[in-house]
């Protein structure tokens, strides 16, 4: 699909820059597409119950790198109705529907299934959880990893989750519109044709244009 974005829009990173639209659009069409096939187009949408395709499809991101993939993902496993039940506590409405009061009472939860987790042998650390939380909930699931904590300060980090769940969440809301016009022409578009929720495309973004260096703010 050819064409640009209507109005002025643009994206406003986390280190204050804009871009527009067309160019963000290009950088989600131009991302990986077997990771997309893999980890994207195998999720059904938020859900309670851990399938093995969720387990299985993070391999596509590479999260289990330092560790047996096979060891860490029976660990989880046999957890999993604990994994289940905390999820299912987690609302299941786009991020953008939200209030601000909503919004504050699920940060909390999202950061204590993080805490619960992370007990949980081999899952120690925020990439491979919250690779695992965005299956989930790609609602409200966003990534963390080293090329989305380059945007930053070096306090908003996995070792603490409510500074960064407010900080992404906020980034979010404040390019829901910008995010929800890349969302609507990635559906409509003949050559992708494919639906993400807004902390996917948000993650995307950022791990596709990541500075150099890290943030030192």
């Amino acid at each position: 699909m050819n064409g640009t974005f209507e109005g002025n829009l643009k994206l406003v990173l986390p280190d204050r820059r804009k871009i527009p639209l067309d160019q963000a659009y290009e950088q989600i069409k131009c991302y990986e597409r077997m990771v997309v096939a893999l980890f994207d187009r195998t999720n059904t949408g938020p859900h309670d119950q851990l399938e093995p395709i969720d387990l299985l499809s993070l391999n596509a991101l590479n999260a289990f790198v330092g560790s047996n993939p096979t060891s860490a993902m029976a660990e989880l496993w046999v957890k999993r109705k604990r994994v289940e039940a905390v999820t299912a506590g987690i609302t299941k409405q786009p991020i953008e529907s939200l209030s601000d009061k909503l919004l504050a009472s699920e940060i909390s939860k999202i950061a204590g299934w993080f805490r619960g987790v992370e007990d949980i042998r081999f899952w120690k650390g925020g990439v491979r959880s919250s690779k695992l939380f965005h299956r989930l909930r790609p609602n409200v699931g966003a990534i963390w990893d080293k090329k989305v904590s380059s945007w930053y300060p070096r306090n908003i980090n996995d070792k603490n989750w409510v500074p960064w769940l407010r900080r992404v969440f906020h980034d979010l809301r404040q390019n829901r519109i910008a995010l929800g016009a890349i969302q609507k022409r990635l559906r409509s578009d003949p050559e992708i044709e494919l639906f993400l929720y807004l902390p996917r495309i948000w993650d995307i973004l950022l791990w596709s244009l990541a500075p150099s260096r890290p943030n030192t703010e």
